[in-house]
């Protein structure tokens, strides 16, 4: 094969990574538009819901941890390949689904594909653009942001058109499936490095090992509870909470939760902007970041009593506020993975995130079944049934808020104990 060919083929297989990179984003966030539609579809209440999302959410953060040793084995094309597949059969399954078991397994095996993507992204984009590892890197971020933002008001113009949630998000099942072929197909003619077999598959020796560093621990109780919080909101209950407490109408709604798209996505530039002039001391900045994530929930917490009072105006100002704040403190990864690369061993950076990322994802999980247990309770009683959607009082919300406020508090005081860093690795023995 020619340079020049060689050249093209592997732009076409990066195009077609970051593709499915796209839909991957786009899957976490699915159900958020259609948690009425799922809800009145199946006649189930918001705990069944928040269990499909559990289920995946569970699902993907195992996988987090055995995608690790199987890129580390196999190679990150290899194990695209099979985790595309996964992540193409579940999608298409579940709009064709007609039980709620259903709901379920296509949501599992959609887990277990789209738990595979990012890992082996980051292994191929490691080898192929050694160069251009953080450009390449940062283009891909971006355009998962994209697609979570597509899990938005574009689904829910697609619903409205036409007419039926199964309809719009089989049409985008369709690009998937797509995106997937593409990429199979130019992963098949990519040269790939032998198969690592001095890697053992399932080690938990690894891991044991991180769990050793005092540090690691620390921070694994700070930076994954307050992600937690922040994903769990975006991708299971704000925008139904904007509905049902501030009567928001749906576009409305899809808007604010684009807004946070947008603020995680753009506050990923601010630690490189800022460490400079605040010389690399990265505790202040993170102790910053969950402080925000803290006073965020707190301000929608106020918006939501402020609702139970009748002020409207005033409770959706708060809740927008706040959701939005949470948001730019979920957004700022590139300084957590630091300082997670810092308190490190150098050798097992890749443990140390890969648990970082697998927790994120559990505790995410966790909430999101949870919130769906007080929604239920505290709104026994109080809950309005209609046609269309299943009505929460403020009181649900609050709930919830609650939970979230002690998780960011918890984090804080875990972040309070991680040392400074400075720029460098400090791993003790």
């Amino acid at each position: 094969m020619s340079a020049k060919r060689s050249r093209a083929m592997l732009l076409l297989f990066m195009a077609s990574l970051i593709t499915v990179y796209f839909f991957v984003n786009f899957q976490k966030a699915v159900l958020i538009p259609v948690f009425n539609e799922l809800q009145t579809d199946f006649g189930v209440g918001a705990g069944a819901v928040t269990g499909v999302v559990t289920a995946f959410m569970l699902v993907y953060s195992a996988m987090q941890l055995v995608t690790g040793l199987l890129v580390d084995r196999y190679g990150g094309a290899r194990v695209l390949v099979a985790g595309t597949l996964f992540l193409a059969v579940g999608a298409a399954l579940f709009p064709l689904s007609t039980r709620l078991w259903m709901l379920y397994f296509s949501r599992i095996l959609t887990g277990i594909g789209a738990g595979t993507i990012y890992l082996s992204a980051v292994k191929e984009i490691d080898r192929l653009f050694p160069g251009s590892f953080t450009k390449v890197l940062g283009i891909t971020m971006l355009v998962g942001y994209i697609g979570t933002g597509f899990a938005g008001p574009p689904v829910i113009w697609a619903v409205g058109r036409f007419g039926s949630w199964r309809l719009a998000l089989g049409a985008f099942d369709a690009l998937l499936a797509a995106a997937a072929t593409l990429l199979i197909v130019f992963a098949a003619k990519m040269p790939k490095p032998p198969v690592n077999r001095e890697v053992k598959l399932f080690s938990a020796g690894p891991y044991l090992a991180a769990f050793r560093n005092r540090d690691l621990r620390h921070m694994l109780g700070a930076s994954p509870f307050m992600y937690a919080a922040f994903i769990m909101l975006l991708n299971t209950i704000v925008k139904k909470m904007l509905e049902d407490v501030g009567h928001f109408s749906a576009q409305s709604a899809g808007v604010v939760f684009s807004g946070m798209v947008a603020l995680s996505a753009g506050f990923q530039l601010v630690p490189g902007a800022l460490e400079n002039l605040l010389h690399r001391r990265r505790k202040k900045l993170f102790l910053f970041q969950m402080s925000l994530a803290w006073f965020g929930v707190a301000l929608a917490a106020a918006g939501i009593l402020a609702a139970k009072g009748g002020a409207l105006t005033a409770a959706g100002a708060m809740m927008v506020a706040g959701v939005w704040m949470l948001a730019a403190a979920g957004g700022s990864t590139p300084l957590t993975t630091s300082i997670f690369r810092e308190v490190s061993d150098p050798k097992m950076i890749g443990v140390a995130l890969s648990l970082s990322n697998c927790l994120v994802y559990l505790l995410t999980s966790a909430l999101g079944q949870a919130s769906g247990f007080l929604l239920e309770y505290f709104g026994r009683g109080a809950v309005v049934r209609t046609e269309n959607a299943v009505i929460y009082p403020p009181g649900s919300y609050l709930a919830v808020m609650v939970m979230l406020l002690a998780m960011v508090t918890f984090a804080i005081w875990n972040g309070s104990r991680v040392p400074e860093t400075n720029g460098r690795n400090i791993y003790r023995s």
